[in-house]
């Protein structure tokens, strides 16, 4: 949901406060051999084809890539950051 609304949804959202270098990914055709995945900004996503079906992620976990071990360590880094003490 969200591909032919991107251009709206990043107005509004911008307006409300986002900041513009929020990351986003549009991944279009999820699970499937045509997934295509586009990691933009919410400021340059008005500017982006997203063909539907395709599924928006608006926030800091958009930024991840964890298709590779640089954003596997990332992760794993930032999940240790969050871990509630065991006290």
């Amino acid at each position: 949901m969200g591909a032919s609304r991107t251009a709206a949804i990043a107005e509004r959202l911008l307006v409300g406060g986002m900041a513009p270098d929020t990351p986003v990914a549009a991944i279009e055709s999820a699970t499937t051999a045509a997934q295509r995945t586009l990691r933009t900004t919410l400021a340059e996503l008005d500017g982006q084809v997203v063909n539907a079906p395709a599924v928006l992620v608006i926030g800091t976990v958009a930024g991840l890539d964890v298709t590779n071990e640089a954003g596997l360590e990332r992760l794993a880094a930032d999940a240790a950051l969050t871990e509630p003490s065991p006290h």
